[in-house]
């Protein structure tokens, strides 16, 4: 033992690179697999570092070995072959790998604290879960295992070589072996069907319950080798093509020529590669799965603030009464507003929300502005019409069947000039609103002008949420002349009541064709309910009262299209079921279908917009304004779920009394992102990153190494070159352009890994656990986890190269030649 100690002291610029290596390596297994066991997620993500770990082991055993070379030599000369002669030379890097595995399962062990605590919300004592531990010290012990293998993989190379050689002086660079050759063989097979197997589960269901395998998850570090290894390929063979044309200056020859005779710089570019291709993939992944984490908690939180009742069956509230509770607690319409969820049952078009339209604006503000449904807040003419009465319907049309407002404006006048007479018209219209209260007023007008000129009375409503026209009732005062005249305008906010077709496709409130004239007490040629047939007093000027006429009532009939807004999978649901009953539906703005109200009945509706999601249905449904729904609806449906939605600064105050009015708490954003991470899943990617920054060490080890283990040679070739008489500025130039060929080299072999992994495998990694009905989770590449990997990669590489090329003048005379040789 005193011997191996010794030996191992004596080695320990070997040794040390496979004590930081076997450190990395063991502390990042058992981080990501002590973060997702506390996450509750897979750990199989540890997987690409494994695969690393197995290409960089190797090469260090070959390098303990190398270096040991006069050893082995005696020791064969003695007698000693075979597994005998391994397992003497097994002794000083297992003492070094169960080292560094006791200091990386520590390491290790603190880190996935460290990140279950800031990450997850968890106590640092969940990652000292018997389970967890115990998983993460296997693997630990299984890293140890595998590792102890790769060292004695990458040992045998020595033990092959000829003894005449071990016994002489440098060791002679070979070409790859047979076995080498069929190791990158391997690799590449493994990238290609791991790739395949990807893109089979890519095709599938993002519902479906679907996971990916083993290769797949590896895929990540073997399309990375994959890549490097075609990177250092063509890098070498574009080297040794320049070297051969001999067009190149003197310090770009040096450059080339080193970089085609397969420095070992050069080759641990392809770990680097891998490393930051399972890096840019982590990245990609986690800027995605956080924008989509964000999307989808918006869009199931409806707002800054939700308030729904804890016992939904508890509640008496309905959605008119909800509707009446927003506008009561809060009348200015800046905090509350109300919203209705009907779930469905599985078809998109089953599946809706209505919300007070009108307050949706001054609550949400640009709560959805970064979100598939953007839009659906803003007012008319931003792309997706908000669905209020006053803005969309006036978007569609110059005219509504509801309308908000204060103030009603009616407007009579005479049917021409006239020399005698005197008009006292009496107007009294019955409006409803959309919590089906009537609002009724009177208008008592005198006289109107003789030459015609129309008169205006105007009253006050609470209109504010929306009404619709329920009656006109139309007579004349005592003491009138029989003289005709013209109720001309029912006015409420700016949106004439008399008028409503909505555009030539629908028939809305038309007094002429959908209307009802009535006289009480008509003895006519009335029907079974009293009704007779709307007379000629239907004119293009308005509703005519001819001479000697008594009490007329027009009463609208609602058959309006109502306004929605669609995701895209309720136009192609309804397509589809058009097309199976051979009719002919489109899929733009303006299809009819149709919808419910909040009580379940059928609303014909007509689409004014689309988006690829909506607020509180996700990715289908339908969205409409409640107000408008609520007029001559039934009472809403058991399944219906009751919220009301508050803006961030909504007074606390304000808040507690819907809570009480409700029975529930209030929710913030953050709250509803917090449960859908933990519930889709989310947290895989930011294991995934975890995994991706023990990578990058790991092959910024590997390059460290490689380049420190070249100086020597390096300086020799400096010295060797300056005794020629090649100047020291010459020689310092071609380390430079070493260095930036091999910057190209990663950079260009992890932008290109990066981009053809988030084509093909991050589909597939199923890093979150997509809800039904919920928005598709977006795996292309991004330019900025592109643009950060490639800076990254290209500091690593030019300083690490770089410095490790500097020489002095002092320390690369031609005089070391000698000293060597003594």
């Amino acid at each position: 033992m005193t011997r191996t100690l010794r030996g191992a002291w004596s080695r320990r610029s070997t040794l040390l690179p496979l004590l930081a290596l076997t450190v990395v390596v063991v502390a990042g297994v058992v981080a990501v697999l002590g973060l997702a066991g506390a996450a509750g997620t897979s750990r199989a993500l540890a997987l690409p570092l494994l695969v690393l770990g197995a290409v960089a082991l190797p090469t260090t055993g070959a390098e303990l070995a190398r270096a040991r070379r006069g050893e082995i030599a005696l020791a064969r000369l003695r007698g000693l072959e075979g597994a005998p002669l391994l397992v003497l030379l097994a002794a000083e890097p297992l003492l070094v790998l169960a080292l560094g595995g006791l200091v990386g399962a520590g390491a290790g062990l603190g880190v996935a604290a460290a990140a279950t605590r800031a990450w997850v919300g968890l106590p640092a004592t969940a990652v000292a879960s018997s389970g967890v531990l115990a998983g993460s010290l296997v693997a630990a012990v299984g890293v140890l295992l595998a590792g102890l293998v790769a060292v004695a993989v990458g040992m045998v190379a020595a033990l092959r070589e000829p003894l005449t050689d071990q016994v002489g002086g440098r060791p002679r660079r070979r070409a790859a072996g047979l076995a080498a050759l069929f190791g990158q063989v391997l690799v590449v097979v493994a990238a290609v069907v791991a790739c395949y197997r990807a893109s089979l589960l890519d095709t599938a269901d993002p519902g479906a319950d679907v996971h990916p395998d083993l290769l797949v998850l590896a895929g990540s570090a073997l399309v990375g080798l994959a890549v490097g290894g075609l990177a250092l390929a063509l890098g070498r063979l574009s080297a040794s093509l320049l070297v051969r044309r001999g067009t190149a200056d003197l310090a770009s020859f040096v450059a080339v020529r080193r970089v085609a005779r397969t420095a070992d710089a050069a080759a641990a570019v392809r770990v680097l590669i891998a490393a930051a291709v399972v890096a840019g993939l982590a990245l990609t992944a986690a800027d995605e799965v956080d924008a989509w984490a964000d999307d989808t908690s918006r869009l199931e939180a409806g707002g800054p603030v939700s308030i729904a009742p804890t016992d939904p069956s508890a509640t008496d509230l309905t959605a008119a009464g909800l509707l009446s509770l927003t506008q009561r607690l809060d009348d200015s319409g800046r905090y509350l507003m109300a919203a209705v969820v009907v779930p469905g049952a599985g078809s998109a078009l089953e599946r809706r929300v209505y919300w007070d339209a009108s307050r949706a604006q001054a609550v949400l503000g640009d709560f959805y502005a970064s979100t598939p449904a953007a839009g659906v807040e803003a007012a008319s003419g931003s792309g997706l019409p908000m669905l209020s009465p006053a803005s969309v319907f006036a978007g569609v049309s110059d005219t509504a069947a509801v309308a908000s407002g204060t103030f009603l404006n009616v407007t009579v006048g005479g049917v021409g000039a006239r020399s005698r007479g005197r008009l006292l018209p009496s107007v009294r219209v019955t409006l409803r609103s959309g919590t089906g209260r009537r609002v009724v007023r009177t208008f008592d007008l005198t006289d109107p002008s003789r030459t015609g000129r129309a008169l205006t009375g105007t009253a006050m409503v609470p209109c504010g949420p929306g009404c619709s026209l329920e009656q006109v009732v139309l007579a004349n005062r005592s003491g009138a002349a029989h003289l005709p005249w013209l109720l001309r305008s029912v006015g409420l906010g700016g949106i004439e009541l008399l008028d409503q077709p909505f555009g030539a496709a629908a028939t809305s409130v038309d007094f002429e064709r959908g209307g009802i004239l009535r006289r009480p007490g008509h003895t006519g040629d009335e029907a079974a309910d009293g009704t007779v047939p709307a007379t000629p007093v239907v004119t293009a000027d308005g509703l005519l009262v001819p001479a000697g006429s008594g009490v007329l009532v027009a009463e609208p009939t609602l058959s309006l299209p109502v306004p929605v807004l669609a995701t895209d999978s309720v136009l192609a649901e309804a397509a589809e079921a058009a097309a199976d009953d051979s009719t002919d539906a489109g899929t733009d703005e303006g299809t009819e279908l149709t919808a419910e109200s909040p009580g379940g009945d059928d609303l014909a509706a007509t689409v004014v917009g689309t988006a690829s999601a909506l607020p509180l249905v996700g990715a289908d449904g339908v969205l409409l304004d409640l107000p408008t729904s609520l007029v001559g609806a039934s009472p809403t449906v058991p399944a219906a779920e009751l919220r009301v939605l508050a803006a961030a600064d909504t007074p606390p105050r304000l808040l507690a009394k819907v809570e009480r009015a409700l029975g529930g708490r209030a929710r913030t954003l953050a709250q509803v992102r917090e449960d859908v991470v933990v519930a889709t899943g989310a947290m895989q990617a930011r294991v995934f990153l975890l995994l991706a920054g023990f990578c990058l060490a790991a092959a910024l080890l590997v390059l460290a190494t490689a380049v420190a283990r070249e100086r020597r040679a390096w300086v020799h070739d400096v010295a060797a070159l300056r005794s020629a008489g090649v100047p020291l500025g010459v020689l310092r130039g071609s380390a430079v352009r070493e260095a930036a060929w091999l910057v190209v080299l990663a950079v260009g072999g992890a932008v290109l890994g990066t981009a053809l992994g988030a084509w093909v495998l991050l589909p597939a990694l199923r890093l979150v656990a997509v809800p039904e009905h919920g928005l598709a989770l977006a795996t292309s590449p991004a330019s900025g986890p592109l643009a950060l990997l490639a800076v990254v990669v290209a500091v690593v590489v030019a300083l690490v190269v770089l410095v490790g090329r500097s020489v002095g003048a002092a320390g690369t005379r031609p005089g070391v030649l000698r000293e060597e040789g003594r």
